[in-house]
């Protein structure tokens, strides 16, 4: 993957120069995508690799990739310092280092494993260390493994140069009455180019493809007003032959037959297969001289390919501060707010970060966050709630440890992950007695710990590498992931498409409400029309955004009252409601 051969091509430099033998064994060839976050897993190697050239003087250090069975591996081991037992033992803890003189001779906090750490258990793995003083170190990174049925190409395995994604010019028309997809797949095909136009319905696709002319025409198959078997059939019989691709979730060879009977030239499955997508493109429009050059998927040292988001985060990025103490969030302010208040507090930043940062450091942070500051628990929870309220949300909140009074900080970080289970806990403490274990059993993944005083340069690398791994795109997949663990699907099916970011899945989620209304108002009035409709946009809806058994709830709805069930149809309705309700808190 190309993650890998990033990686490893800086590790590899690194080590050249420090003289340093590289090795990259390559014990794996696989043939299909597996489930994984790049990002994630590129920060922990990247450390691994960093530790591993600083601390390794003379020697070699081998970098491998396997699977082992249902786990996906990959080791960093060097022969440098090598660290005892009681190192290793506190080793992932905040800020530790095996010894200060090899602190001050190699540089570094202690950071990098703590958060590593923190990272690996987002991703329900685990990180064994094997050393010994004097000869070497051996980490090792186990993810889970779990291949999707998507192949990979031979590009993807013979391949490190940059590949591309065709660009085209051209005017495509979508019909789909559901805006969280109207917007996803808007956003999909103008990032190959196309100019967009929406149509909410059959007939308002029939009155617009009559009154302009588009290079293609893509139709939801089922929507109110006029479905798209009707507006094809209507099209076709005034003389408009606009190619036409049917988008739809329903696959069965009946309604290919049926598409291509009403006339449509092609048809796509929801979800949209980028692959797919780009070959009836390629049919219907033209190529732009300048397609667009992308990070190829895989590399020559690679050995398997992580489907992974892009990203989806914009600057300025949010971060919520928790403190008690007025002078610890006027130095929160003064980290990310830029110089306003730097010479008011210049005494306290000596006191407690020990040093100033390079001119110009402040204001570029202020560009790069937004801060939002509470002096209590129970104000940073009302925050929350509002912001989410409001489609937006924070992926991070350094949370002081003790705060009265009201809510201290354990009870603040629980309350704010009940309302964002994705949320990211910094615990931040001057107390050495802090229960690290109980906190770790109280909230679970996500959490990292920050003693007092602090350094400005640890705050700011915190902050940098958790609104970007942690944020909205990171919400989403873990929200898919959720659905993955309690469903029967295959991950495959489960894969959330990188378009979707904050505002896409506020707005499915604010979908899911509607839904529920119309179901519950259609099953009391024993509208099977209605509900049909209504458990369709579910059905399509739900498996793009990565919530596969909610879909299966939908479908099976749909298809007992397709096949006159009616005395089943209660039943599996009442399931759908509990999902949606769920779904609508």
């Amino acid at each position: 993957m190309a993650m890998i051969g990033d990686v490893t091509t800086l590790s590899v430099a690194q080590a050249e120069i420090s003289g340093i033998q590289f090795e990259n064994r390559r014990l794996l060839d696989p043939k299909f995508k597996v489930w994984g976050d790049v990002k994630r897993i590129s920060q922990v190697l990247t450390n691994l690799l960093d530790n591993a050239v600083k601390f390794t003087d003379q020697g070699r250090i081998v970098f491998a990739c396997w699977v082992d069975g249902e786990q996906l591996c990959f080791s960093v081991e060097d022969t440098g310092v090598g660290m005892s037992p009681e190192i290793q033992e506190r080793l992932f803890e905040p800020f530790e280092q095996a010894d200060s003189s090899i602190s001050r001779r190699c540089g570094g906090m202690g950071l990098g494993l703590h958060l590593s750490g923190a990272l690996v258990e987002m991703m329900d793995g685990t990180i064994e260390v094997f050393s010994e003083a004097g000869k070497g170190s051996n980490f090792v990174l186990k993810l889970p493994y779990s291949e999707s049925e998507l192949l990979l190409d031979d590009g993807d395995h013979n391949s490190s140069e940059s590949s591309s994604i065709d660009r085209f010019v051209g005017d495509v028309l979508i019909v789909e009455d559901t805006p969280e997809l109207q917007l996803l797949e808007r956003r999909i095909l103008e990032g190959f180019g196309a100019t967009v136009t929406i149509a909410n319905n059959g007939k308002e696709a029939v009155d617009e493809a009559l009154s302009k002319s588009y290079d293609l025409i893509l139709m939801d198959m089922q929507m109110p007003v006029m479905d798209g078997l009707d507006a094809t059939e209507k099209l076709r019989s005034v003389g408009c032959y606009t190619p036409i691709a049917a988008l739809t979730a329903n696959v069965t060879q009946q309604h290919r037959e049926q598409f291509l009977n009403a006339g449509a030239n092609n048809f796509l499955q929801k979800p949209i297969d980028r692959v797919e997508l780009q070959k009836t493109l390629k049919l219907y429009l033209k190529l732009d001289s300048e397609p667009v050059k992308v990070e190829s998927l895989a590399s020559s040292d690679a050995s398997v390919d992580v489907e992974h988001p892009a990203d989806g985060e914009t600057k300025p990025y949010p971060v919520l501060a928790i403190d008690d103490e007025p002078s610890i969030l006027e130095l929160y302010q003064t980290i990310f707010g830029g110089r306003e208040a730097y010479s008011e507090i210049q005494d306290l930043l000596s006191d407690l970060v020990g040093e100033e940062e390079p001119d110009g450091q402040e204001e570029a942070l202020a560009d790069e966050f937004t801060l939002s500051l509470a002096g209590q628990g129970q104000t940073a929870v009302d925050m929350a709630r509002v912001a989410l309220e409001e489609g937006r949300r924070f992926p991070i909140a350094f949370i002081d440890m003790r705060m009265p009074p009201g809510m201290n900080g354990l009870e603040t970080a629980k309350a704010l992950r009940a309302l964002d289970k994705c949320i990211f806990i910094v615990i931040v403490t001057a107390y050495s007695d802090v229960d690290q274990k109980q906190i770790r059993e109280e909230l679970g993944y996500g959490m990292l710990y920050l003693s007092k005083p602090f350094h400005t340069r640890e705050i700011v690398s915190i902050a940098r590498i958790l609104t970007q791994v942690c944020g909205g795109r990171a919400k989403a997949i873990m929200e898919a992931k959720t659905a993955a663990e309690s469903s029967s699907q295959s991950t495959a099916e489960t894969e959330i498409d990188p378009f979707i970011d904050d505002e896409l899945m506020s707005i499915f989620i604010d979908g899911c409400r509607q839904r529920l209304e119309s179901v519950t108002t259609a099953l009391t009035h024993e509208d099977w029309d209605a509900l049909r409709t209504a458990a369709h946009n579910v059905k399509g809806s739900a498996v793009t955004f990565g919530y596969p058994e909610l879909s299966e709830m939908a479908t099976e709805v749909q298809l007992a009252i397709d096949e006159g069930q009616f005395d089943q149809v209660p039943s599996l309705t009442m399931e759908l409601i509990a999902e949606l309700e769920k779904m609508s808190v």
